[in-house]
């Protein structure tokens, strides 16, 4: 191998690291639409695993829909259903009809009902895409900066949000366990649309984990090839 070509390599190395470090990780942050990430029967499986004082989630059966609108719009239905499981536990526990997600579009609860969740889920695959992901809210924790402002406990914003709106989207892919039950009910926001309880648990982030592992193996790789030729030069 030339000079030229060790430089080349090395070059390489550096900035194919340094690119992944910088950059998002997809499995944390795309939340665009892929065809064959989730299917209908598989968010309806899920949604039937919540209940609530002996009933199930409302939205059982819409999997279908969820699945349709998330093509639509391009919009990954798994954070569609996971953002309801924060602010309603899945529509268990609504403050207006068939509003799983404390979406006031025409004023807080209960100003702002929808006449089934086909239309519920619908306007919020819609207006996420438009309205947030288009304008830069693209990543769950800058759509958690809009969508959810209230309450502030010890100076944090909506405390549990981003973690467990990325623990649900992230079960629904087979990345993280279900987290326990603590049998306290969700209390939305009337203004803001803010859950009021704290979760247990965080996402799991092993997709993360595995995309900075490799990172650190390219770059390990570039610096220990020059380090070992700057002994060899040296000598």
């Amino acid at each position: 191998m030339t000079r030229l070509d060790r430089r080349a390599l090395l070059a390489g190395c550096i900035v194919t690291g340094a690119t992944l470090l910088v950059s998002p990780a997809n499995g944390d942050d795309d939340l665009s639409f892929h065809p064959d990430a989730i299917a209908p029967q598989s968010i309806d499986s899920f949604l039937q695993t919540k209940q609530y004082k002996g009933a199930t989630s409302p939205m059982v059966g819409t999997g279908s829909y969820f699945v349709q609108e998330g093509q639509t719009f391009n919009i990954d239905p798994a954070l569609v259903v996971a953002m309801s499981g924060i602010e309603t536990d899945f529509g268990l526990r609504t403050c207006t009809t068939d509003n799983a997600w404390n979406w006031f579009w025409q004023g807080p609860c209960p100003a702002s009902p929808f006449t089934s969740y086909d239309d519920a889920i619908q306007t919020v695959s819609k207006y996420l895409r438009l309205s947030y992901i288009n304008k830069g809210y693209n990543t769950i924790p800058l759509i958690q900066k809009k969508y959810c402002t209230a309450p502030v406990q010890n100076g944090v914003t909506c405390p549990g949000w981003i973690s467990t709106v990325t623990q649900f989207r992230d079960q629904m892919a087979g990345l993280a366990p279900s987290p326990p039950v603590t049998g306290q009910p969700s209390q939305p926001n009337s203004s803001t649309g803010g859950p009021t309880t704290t979760p247990t648990s965080s996402a799991s982030g092993i997709g993360k984990l595995w995309w900075f592992a490799g990172a650190g193996v390219v770059l390990a790789l570039g610096l220990g090839w020059l380090i070992g030729r700057r002994k060899r030069t040296s000598q």
